[in-house]
């Protein structure tokens, strides 16, 4: 009955958004200006209409997905996706991310984040306007050329949210419906739909409950960005000056995209160092690719909306990668959902609903590429001049670099698949591509990002602000050259890889530093740049002494064997069987020293599948890392898979400053004037 219930609220749900999708689009923008009449209220009431239609809309979906999970708990095996992702005996919590972790529920929750958009696209702006007229009623023209000026780009705004939610509300309904139910019901106990056939063992973990919606909160979360973007256009020929109040509102949802999917791509990528066994965080996964590219161009876009606050220039590269980013979530989406690519994070293989994907992706996608297309003929020939060689026109280079980056993984990702289609040969792109072709980029990308604070944000000349920049990191690049080198001289045999890494990484922890003292005066929510500026830097630290400095080993072990390990001795103290609710675990006690570590290798009694639980001891310097291996039985032994890894810890550190000083900024009130179009 409850699914039946939250079938019927997505239905509903998919109606007023259409309705929702018509009134936000007829909000009028022309007439309204100076105007005390008819056009007047007739725009206030479809105002005041539109937040009713998104509100009820949001609401139903709230409880659409409240019903999923609720029969996810109760174990309702009469709901396909309940039997085919849970199991009786699976703990609630497990239950309760079981509702996400697969393509039916992912894509309610996707459908749930547009939706809460929506509304709080009408809200925040609401409250702009009702603190203007509230603050400002002497002065009632103000008032109404401030409304006629933001509540019709916002309304459109809502409408391609309404667009969006009923667009995929109908893919959902259509072709993934998470509350179908199973034909016959259950009438064995020893039935596999009387108890679930199970979720997968690599989503029994923790990770399973944060990680899919704070990755949804950044990937969904850029449709804002694309709606505020595409709001403008529509509503550009109409307005001669950009209200503060929308600039503020464009910042605000950008950076709060940047902190949901940085914090989505640090969480998965620590949920795979502990869980798959491999001893590493990042493996250029196809979908890890996938979430990488909108992270770079939502980078690039943080740097163009401060430049575009400021000076207003930029506002074509603003909405240009406003479109771009969210377009690379969209095509990402179908990538992971059509069965085109194969890993370990792709949620569906079925073509006929990639078909559908793929025309609400192209939709979307070209509908917003044709609108910007239109808007730049009208507006690009006024656009501002800019000195490259100051402070912003750096910026302007380094997004140049994160284009290139994005552009490249984006290759390595498509080539492999257009070759399959059009000659039928498989290939693969993998690390080694990707870490010779990237990884200098993120280099120059880091020197520069460091530079770009000594440089005058003024037009004079080239060779005058680059003497004034080298004056100024003269000092600090020698003590990073020379930590560099003594890093690198210690550790001889990667000594190029080493000692540059390292001199890169002080060098952004010292500019870091230098902007953090200067700043530090204006108070902690001016602190944003010097903290994502150091979360990068350790980051590269990180990354540098994890692949230079690294050390792994396998040993074949037995109960009450010895051996060693990076000068360490170990014992295998304890080989022990322990059967559970759900599985049946086999865990090896290794004893060295200070250290306790327990491997355990997991096999699960529905369906027999296996999963490792790696053991990790840390100092937060220095990680050692054990997982199992394969077993012999008849020799009564296994592998245990050991590693040394330096500086691990300071990437998910880095990564995780990096979404903090998202944070941070959001609590910034930056002031903006007028910006003209």
């Amino acid at each position: 009955m409850v699914a039946s219930f939250g079938e019927l609220a997505v239905w509903l749900a998919w109606l007023i958004s259409g309705v929702a999708m018509v009134v936000g689009y007829s909000v009028p923008g022309d007439g309204v200006r100076g105007k005390r009449n008819r056009a007047i209220h007739r725009a206030e009431f479809l105002w005041s209409f539109l937040w009713s239609l998104s509100i009820a809309s949001f609401a139903l979906i709230v409880f659409a997905f409240c019903s999923l999970v609720y029969v996810f708990l109760v174990s309702d095996f009469s709901v396909w996706l309940v039997m085919r992702n849970s199991h009786q005996y699976l703990p609630w919590y497990y239950k309760m991310g079981a509702a996400w972790g697969n393509h039916e529920g992912s894509m309610l929750l996707w459908v749930l984040v547009l939706s809460l958009l929506a509304a709080a696209l009408w809200w925040l702006t609401n409250r702009e306007l009702t603190q203007t007229i509230v603050g400002d009623k002497k002065n009632f023209r103000v008032d109404i050329a401030r409304f006629a000026n933001l509540s019709p780009t916002i309304a459109r705004a809502v409408a391609t949210q309404q667009l969006m939610v009923f667009l995929f509300s109908a893919y959902m309904l259509f072709t993934s419906n998470p509350f179908l139910r199973l034909d016959m019901p259950a009438n064995s106990s020893g039935d596999a739909a009387a108890k679930g056939m199970d979720l997968n063992p690599l989503l029994q973990d923790p990770g399973l409950i944060f990680h899919p919606p704070t990755l949804y909160g950044g990937f969904v979360g850029l449709s804002a960005i694309f709606s505020i973007a595409v709001g403008m256009m529509l509503n550009g020929r109409r307005v001669q000056i950009t209200p503060p109040a929308l600039v503020r509102l464009w910042r605000f949802f950008i950076l709060l995209a940047f902190v949901f999917l940085t914090a989505g791509i640090v969480g998965g990528s620590f949920w795979a160092y502990y869980e798959l066994g491999w001893g590493g965080f990042w493996f250029w996964d196809p979908v890890e690719n996938i979430s990488l590219i909108p992270w770079l161009l939502s980078v690039a876009l943080l740097h163009a909306i401060m430049v575009y606050g400021k000076t207003g220039q930029l506002k074509m590269s603003c909405l240009l990668l406003s479109i771009l980013t969210f377009s690379t979530s969209l095509v990402g989406t179908f990538l992971v959902r059509s069965g085109l690519i194969t890993s370990v994070h792709s949620f569906a293989n079925d073509p006929s609903r990639g078909i559908f994907m793929l025309l609400v992706v192209g939709f979307l996608v070209t509908a917003g590429l044709i609108i910007w297309l239109r808007y730049y003929y009208r507006f690009s020939a006024d656009a501002p001049a800019m000195n490259l060689f100051s402070r912003h026109g750096l910026l302007v280079i380094n997004n140049m670099i994160f284009y290139i980056i994005a552009g490249i993984i984006f290759l390595g990702l498509i080539y492999p698949l257009c070759l399959a289609v059009i000659i039928g040969e498989q290939i693969a792109v993998g690390a080694p591509f990707f870490n010779i072709t990237v990884l200098p980029f993120f280099g120059l990308l880091g020197l520069l990002l460091a530079a770009g604070f000594f440089l005058p944000d003024n037009n004079a000349s080239a060779k005058k602000n680059i003497a004034i920049a080298w004056q100024r990191t003269k000092p600090l690049l020698i003590i990073a050259v020379a930590i560099g080198f003594l890093v690198g001289v210690t550790y001889a045999s990667n000594f190029l890889m080493v000692c540059g890494g390292f001199a890169l990484s002080c060098w952004l922890l010292l500019v870091a530093g230098r902007d953090a003292m200067v700043k530090i005066k204006n108070g902690i929510t001016a602190m944003a740049a010097p903290l994502a500026h150091a979360g990068f830097g350790l980051v590269i630290m990180g990354v540098v002494g994890t692949t230079g400095l690294n050390t792994h080993q396998d040993f074949l072990v037995q109960d009450q064997s010895h051996f060693s390990f990076k000068g360490q001795d170990f014992k295998v103290d304890k080989i022990y069987f322990e059967a559970r609710k759900h599985f049946n675990s086999l865990t090896v006690r290794l004893v060295g020293g200070d250290m306790v570590l327990l491997p355990e290798k997991r096999i699960y009694l529905v369906g027999g599948q296996e999963s490792n639980e790696v053991a990790i001891h840390s100092n937060f310097f220095v990680n050692y890392y054990a997982a199992i291996g394969e077993i012999d039985k008849e020799k009564k032994q296994l592998m245990i898979r050991f590693y040394y890894q330096p500086l691990v810890m300071f990437i998910f550190l880095g990564a995780v400053m990096m979404a903090m000083s998202g944070v941070v900024a959001t609590f910034h009130r930056r002031r903006y004037g007028g910006i003209k179009n």
